[in-house]
């Protein structure tokens, strides 16, 4: 999951500013990937830390970036949820 979500920014992909705001939120998560924390979280440099709003580690510490947006990822997967990234992530190329 990770090596694709770094193929997808080494490659240029651009998610919208919409977009991320949508996936930074449980529901998004909730209805793609079957799980309740948000995918992904807002990264600004010196700003933001890798913990949900629970106050627990939730995102791996490093950022990724998509056209002008960085973000962090979820480390929160599960192998129940692999396909559910699969079909999202083969969408996304269209």
């Amino acid at each position: 999951m990770y090596t694709a979500m770094k193929n997808l920014e080494s490659s240029g992909f651009v998610f919208s500013e919409e977009e991320i705001s949508h996936m930074c939120t449980e529901e998004w998560s909730k209805e793609h990937f079957h799980t309740s924390k948000p995918f992904m979280k807002r990264y600004i440099l010196g700003q933001t830390d890798n913990k949900g709003a629970d106050g627990f580690v939730r995102f791996k510490s490093g950022h990724y970036t998509y056209g002008k947006e960085n973000v962090l990822i979820s480390k929160e997967w599960f192998e129940r949820q692999r396909q559910y990234f699969i079909t999202w992530y083969e969408s996304l190329r269209g």
